[in-house]
């Protein structure tokens, strides 16, 4: 949008916002930048309506949800640039989003006559918002961003540590963030699933190593196990061994890379299966079958840690990435609960380790879930559903 239809928008719902009493029983979710139903906004919407309490409503962009027969709750779904809508969204005291303004675009968030309720969607391992200083090029875009956090009423945490972090990146007061745990980790916690039984034809003895690397800016591409022993004939015969699968989890712009690569090794894609979006759209339904997870900077890591299961990193171009994205929030080779590996030798040594004693390094892993999360018990949506009560009585 242009800056003088942004502000048009602005005015409009200021105006509206102020003229239009509040219904405290309507709550609007969304998520996903306004075309995913995933992520903490999903769990969190749908332990709303479990609930029956409150008048709960999925604003989407993408139409192709509302055609999904399975889907939960569809019913509950709206398209969010309609009238029937826009009168809902003015009405509701309290909007849940879980990336930004962009998950209901074009609607303007206006905190000080609703509750705006961000649940953002991972702890963060690199920088971001106000803390990358690699993002916020112009002084317009600054501004735009900043309007856009002040109208944040409150955001959540998995711990006090997070917290910290995530006042500084948003320019939040920390009373503004709710220690609760995140909406999705509720089901990591509770370990059920049966997501990835049709991807490996009903194998339930199969040991399971997922590969998800974190996007890359700019021009860049993640490299498919960037080693300079790289062996994948070797790989395939070390994963026919020990009845493994290597789950590929890229980003979807990503993943015709990999393709590509895997069309020379008719054997190894017996063995190595994708996990994408496209399929899962929340990762959390797969991680509680996952057995080691191999990632380089992806925050999946500080969830993965709720399952005390390996976890090995390959920090590759970790410089290039630092210039990238202007660093870690934390100190990344302190804070990261694995080896940190740059040969496949070194990867074929650490995954027999794992596979054979997965309590390995139990007691770094578990000195790194204390510290990055307070909970640990599956409760995170009770207790933000208690919080939003509070809000609109």
């Amino acid at each position: 949008l242009s800056f003088l239809k942004r502000h048009i928008i602005r005015i409009f719902f200021i105006i509206a916002e102020n003229l239009i009493p509040k219904n405290h029983n309507i709550i609007i979710f969304a998520g996903g930048g306004g075309t995913r139903y995933a992520d903490n906004s999903k769990y969190l919407f749908e332990y709303f309506v479990e609930q029956g309490e409150y008048d709960c409503y999925w604003f989407t962009d993408n139409k192709e949800l509302l055609n999904i027969s399975t889907l939960k709750y569809r019913q509950r779904m709206l398209i969010t640039r309609s009238i029937h809508s826009l009168n809902l969204f003015l009405k509701a005291k309290t909007v849940v989003i879980s990336h930004g303004r962009g998950d209901v675009r074009p609607y303007y968030l206006y905190s000080k006559c609703k509750n705006v309720i961000n649940l953002w969607h991972g702890i963060p391992l690199k920088k971001i918002g106000f803390l990358d200083r690699n993002t916020l090029l112009t002084r317009r875009e600054y501004k735009r961003y900043l309007d856009e956090v002040n109208n944040y009423t409150y955001m959540l945490a998995s711990s006090e540590l997070e917290s910290y972090i995530l006042a500084a990146a948003f320019k939040l007061n920390i009373e503004q963030l709710w220690v609760t745990g995140l909406p999705r980790n509720d089901k990591l916690v509770d370990g059920k699933t049966n997501a990835l039984t049709l991807l490996l034809n009903g194998d339930n003895q199969a040991k399971l190593i997922l590969f998800a690397p974190t996007f890359r800016d700019g021009n860049r591409r993640t490299d498919f196990l960037p080693f300079p022993d790289r062996d994948l004939n070797k790989l395939t015969k070390f994963l026919r061994k020990h009845n493994a699968f290597f789950l590929i989890r890229a980003h979807i712009d990503e993943q015709d890379g990999f393709t590509e690569i895997l069309k020379s090794y008719p054997d190894l894609q017996n063995r190595i299966k994708f996990a994408g979006q496209d399929l899962f759209a929340d990762v959390n339904e797969i991680l509680p079958s996952i057995n080691i997870l191999i990632t380089d900077y992806s925050s999946i890591y500080f969830d993965f840690l709720l399952l005390d299961r390996p976890i090995i990193f390959i920090p590759y171009d970790f410089q290039e990435y630092v210039n990238d994205r202007g660093g870690f929030t934390v100190d990344y080779f302190r804070y990261t609960a694995g080896p940190k590996i740059y040969t496949q030798k070194e990867l074929i040594r650490h995954l027999t380790e794992y596979l054979e004693n997965p309590s390995k390094d139990a007691q770094l892993r578990e000195n790194m879930r204390n510290l990055f999360h307070y909970y640990q018990d599956g409760k995170a949506c009770e207790r933000i559903y208690k919080k939003i009560s509070e809000l609109n009585k």
